[in-house]
């Protein structure tokens, strides 16, 4: 299970929040002068999503990767996402991440999400 908590008191939490222009769901993010985050979060080409959001989970994505990948080789074949308020929000577009790229081969496609 990956859980994804709400809004904390950190300060960059409600930037993600308050940060809410809406970019499309499928292009790439520089989050950093060395990390670029590659995204597809919607077959549409018109969709939008919540780049504040957008942006958690590509800095999240960086380390749960790994851990699902670890996980997934040691026998656990089945995923559950959730997330309270910020979270849920997170959460919901981490799930699109990840059914996305079993969709382009990246994650097993038999691995429920």
């Amino acid at each position: 299970m990956i859980s994804i908590r709400g809004t904390t008191a950190n300060e960059i939490s409600w930037v993600a929040n308050f940060y809410g222009a809406m970019v499309p769901a499928k292009g790439q993010l520089q989050l950093s002068a060395d990390v670029v985050f590659p995204y597809q979060l919607a077959v549409n080409p018109a969709a939008a999503v919540h780049v504040g959001w957008l942006v958690s989970v590509g800095f999240l994505a960086r380390d749960i990767m790994p851990k699902i990948d670890s996980l997934y080789k040691s026998g656990h074949k089945k995923m559950l996402i959730m997330g309270h308020s910020q979270g849920g929000a997170i959460a919901f577009l981490l799930t699109a991440y990840l059914c996305q790229l079993q969709q382009l081969q990246h994650l097993p496609a038999r691995y429920p999400v």
